[in-house]
């Protein structure tokens, strides 16, 4: 986890480093925070699969082209069979890079594609770690006011060592986000 977090430091120092230099591409502080809700495509435990609701936030560095950040998000993992099944809940912390195939420009609308991948320490009972990707794309549209909302569709794939007594299980989604940006 600790090299995760020095190669995003280190490419935030780089970033700002090459916006300094190039003062035609300027980099400049963006959050983007995110709600989103997926469904599973995979049988996990025997179950038909397990659904994800995500919270996200990231911070960094973008021009207008693309940009990189880091940030944390908070996953409820709830298992959709009827006979009561389970919840299961990770925190995680991300390295996040996105895209803009157009220009991205303040007062305009516009396409993206991202990806994020991260690490989810033990925190809560029944799994003791494990990694998270994933990647989506999305469309964002500003406001009158220059707000920034964006929809998207996403991939969303949680490894866990050591769930409720198996090795690793891999829990994979796919599903529709909704957030806000500036």
């Amino acid at each position: 986890m600790i090299k995760i977090w020095m190669l995003v430091a280190f490419s935030l120092v780089s970033v700002s480093a090459s916006a300094q230099l190039q003062s035609g591409k300027r980099f400049n502080f963006f959050n983007r925070t995110e709600v989103s809700y997926s469904l599973a495509i995979n049988e996990v435990l025997g179950t038909s699969g397990i659904n994800a609701f995500r919270i996200k936030t990231i911070f960094g560095k973008q021009n207008s082209f693309f940009g990189i950040g880091g940030g944390i998000a908070t996953t409820s993992f709830n298992t959709i069979d009827r006979s009561g099944g389970g919840n299961y809940n990770t925190i995680s912390f991300l390295a996040d890079a996105h895209a803009f195939p157009f220009k991205n420009e303040d007062s305009g609308n516009n396409i993206f594609v991202k990806a994020a991948a991260g690490y989810s320490p033990r925190i809560f009972n029944g799994y003791d770690q494990g990694f998270t990707y994933d990647a989506g794309l999305g469309y964002i549209i500003t406001t009158k006011k220059g707000g920034r909302l964006f929809i998207q569709a996403l991939y969303l794939q949680q490894n866990l060592s050591q769930f409720n007594f198996i090795e690793t299980v891999k829990l994979q989604s796919v599903g529709l986000g909704v957030g806000i940006g500036f």
